[in-house]
């Protein structure tokens, strides 16, 4: 495509979508490939990318977003349901989901990363700002904050199912 993308609808492709531009869908994206946009990702439902996800801005899905490898977003990623990455998932940005972020690799955020239920992640989890989540941490690598911030889980669950709720789990 061009310097923009404007679908009212679903939009709907066998193999990849590139755009020089934003890419704005009013339901949901879907494409066996993978998506590429120079410019901002707007889809007011899900999102599918059978390979990779890359925003040159910031990318807002008001679905959830299921990637089957990295997600690169150079911006604020902001989700209203759940995000699940095969790879990596970076954001140049704050990464704001409204459930869990379940990810392959490591999840990363140049400012803040706010989840309201958990992180899942196949590798590290670093943000340059907080790291809160509604429910638990787990990762098989190092859990960062930036510096000067805290690293809250359970932040959403009664302090009597913090046990089971609220754990924090990383490579020491």
């Amino acid at each position: 495509a061009g310097a923009r993308l404007q679908v009212g609808d679903s939009l709907l492709v066998d193999g990849a979508v590139r755009c020089g531009g934003a890419i704005q869908a009013g339901a949901d994206i879907r494409d066996e490939w993978g998506l590429d946009a120079a410019g901002a990702v707007v889809c007011e439902g899900n999102v599918r990318a059978g390979w990779g996800f890359t925003s040159g801005a910031e990318a807002r899905v008001g679905g959830e977003a299921l990637i089957g490898q990295d997600m690169q977003v150079a911006g604020d990623l902001v989700c209203g349901q759940g995000v699940k990455v095969g790879g990596d998932l970076h954001a140049q940005g704050q990464v704001q989901v409204s459930r869990g972020i379940h990810a392959g690799g490591s999840v990363s955020a140049t400012r803040h990363v706010r989840v309201g239920w958990g992180i899942r992640a196949g590798g590290d989890i670093l943000s340059g700002g907080a790291i809160r989540a509604g429910e638990s941490l787990l990762a098989t690598g190092v859990i960062e904050a930036g510096e000067g911030y805290g690293v809250f889980a359970g932040v959403d669950v009664c302090m009597e199912t913090w046990e089971d709720s609220a754990r924090v789990t990383a490579r020491s």
